[in-house]
């Protein structure tokens, strides 16, 4: 549809543009552009789609969902007549080969392909997250395509490929209506009701002998990127702790994650998101690392929607280093998009458009506390407590993302010489001890009604106990977990060696910022 520009349904089935169901002269006769689709691994494709570096999307799907669906294709397609937990030897290879391949050994080759070859271009599509917001995803494919499509167009073709009108059409519009079987229900988490808890767990311990990238297992890889050595910033003190960082705009990545492909390159992504497109009526939540982000975006999502339900995509899905402008773009507005940018880095339409900013503060000594576990959790940082506050504290050059006073100096300056732009200032302290009020003032802020029922429903909803219970089961994305530790105010004081809370007050009083905390330093 988006190679055609019309939500049209095309009158052929998909398996007619399948590799391994034609022969090459059948595939060759027909008139290009062509979308060839194919269960293929990498080493049995075309030599000449390496040559020529065909654009390929690649869709997962959470296995065990894979492994339901598949036995009913089975039983429908190849007379299979077993039970579910029978079938299910042969999908966790019990004997030998699987039909097709086995879901890891197909997952890992395609894998491997993306890493040895990043300058394929590679767009990645999860099941879930087309289901969940199609237009979205559809736009975001549309970018990778490089096809025009506006909202409408987005919206039709979402609604023609529901999973009920595709199942329809199968029946009353394809040429070949054999393939309305290939539609039993679509239905994301459907495999509850088949696993039994005993097969559940064997089949966790058999991805984890056969582990991928993929998203559910890890993090996916989703940036083909390309990053010389010399991008690379080694920053090391004397007791062989390492930090590997790329630099853009004053601020710093973790060099391993865009190594890996999790995040794109901020050498060339960063000055993109500059020129990206966003609406007057987007937000930017704003704020240093660790001072209170994940609980500000969600209450902010809560007043958009007008409903003390929880998001169920983490916050990292709109936060603007970790994505190209694509992607944000593809995104629906209004839209909260969350960043840890000095204002510099912003998109110019931000500053342009006068887009409200919630800028949000703490503590800087229990931010540095909260940052120090997240280093150890998320970049493998080795070291004691003491030795990662001489990075904290700039005694060895550059810091993860950047330093606290350079960040907080920065977004003063632009506050005070910028006072027409609407920019709302929260104390993560302030939002702990009184959330109500505090709710109810970011409201008034965001021109959301609130009244004193729904302000109380939230705050219930992201207490920090509830917000990390909702991480574990909510989201869909449920790595975010592990960015919950205590949210405590004053755990600081559990760290600082005597020592080191003079030595930490000697830094601020020389990186003096006019931030002013209720609760003692």
């Amino acid at each position: 549809m988006i190679l055609q520009q019309s939500a049209e349904y095309i009158p052929r089935e998909k398996n007619t543009h399948m590799l391994e169901f034609n022969t090459p002269e059948v595939l060759e006769s027909m008139t290009s552009p062509r979308v060839f689709n194919t269960h293929l691994r990498p080493n049995n494709l075309p030599q000449q789609f390496f040559q020529k570096r065909c654009k390929t999307v690649f869709v997962q799907r959470n296995p065990k969902d894979v492994a339901v669906s598949f036995y009913y294709h089975c039983r429908d397609k190849i007379n299979f007549r077993g039970t579910f937990l029978q079938f299910m030897d042969f999908f966790l290879e019990k004997h030998g080969l699987v039909y097709h391949s086995a879901w890891p050994l197909y997952t890992l080759e395609w894998e491997k392909y993306f890493k040895e070859h990043p300058d394929h271009p590679v767009h990645c599509i999860m099941y879930e997250d087309l289901q969940q917001d199609p237009v979205s995803e559809i736009k975001r494919l549309v970018a990778f395509l490089d096809k025009p499509c506006d909202d409408q167009l987005a919206k039709q073709i979402a609604e023609k490929c529901s999973f009920q009108n595709l199942k329809a059409a199968s029946t009353n519009l394809k040429e070949t209506s054999g393939s309305v079987s290939m539609y039993r229900k679509g239905k994301v988490g459907d495999w509850k009701n088949h696993f039994t808890v005993a097969l559940n767990e064997e089949f966790d311990q058999y991805l984890q002998q056969n582990k991928t990238d993929s998203r559910y297992m890890e993090d996916a890889s989703i940036y083909g990127t390309t990053v010389s050595k010399e991008d690379v910033i080694k920053v090391a003190d004397g007791h062989g702790n390492i930090m590997e960082l790329i630099e853009s705009g004053g601020q710093c990545l973790n060099a391993t994650r865009v190594l890996k492909g999790n995040y794109p390159n901020p050498k060339t992504n960063f000055p993109k998101l500059k020129e990206m497109n966003v609406s007057s009526d987007d937000f930017f939540l704003c704020a240093y690392p660790k001072a209170g982000t994940h609980w500000t975006w969600e209450i902010m999502s809560m007043l958009l929607k007008q409903s003390a339900e929880y998001h169920l995509k983490e916050k990292e899905s709109y936060m603007l280093e970790f994505h190209t402008p694509e992607v944000l773009e593809s995104t629906i507005s209004p839209r909260v998009f969350n960043t840890h940018f000095y204002p510099s880095n912003l998109p110019k339409q931000m500053l342009q458009k006068r887009c409200k900013v919630v800028f949000v503060q703490r503590n800087p000594k229990d931010v540095s506390v909260s940052f120090y576990h997240h280093c150890v959790d998320k970049i493998n940082f080795h070291g004691s407590f003491e030795q990662y506050m001489d990075f904290f504290m700039e005694k060895h050059e550059a810091m993860y993302f950047c330093a606290w006073t350079t960040y907080t100096l920065a977004w003063e300056k632009y506050i005070k010489e910028h006072p027409d732009h609407p920019v709302h200032c929260i104390m993560y302290e302030d939002l702990q001890q009184d959330p109500i009020s505090e709710i109810k003032r970011l409201a008034l802020f965001m021109d959301k009604p609130c009244d004193e029922e729904l302000a109380s429903i939230i705050a219930e909803k992201c207490s920090f106990q509830n917000l990390k219970t909702a991480a574990a089961s909510v989201k869909e994305d449920t790595k975010g977990v592990s960015l919950y530790r205590k949210g405590k105010v004053g755990d600081w004081r559990n760290y600082f060696t005597v020592a080191l809370n003079e030595e930490f007050d000697k830094y601020l009083q020389r990186h003096k910022t006019d931030s002013v905390y209720k609760y003692k330093i």
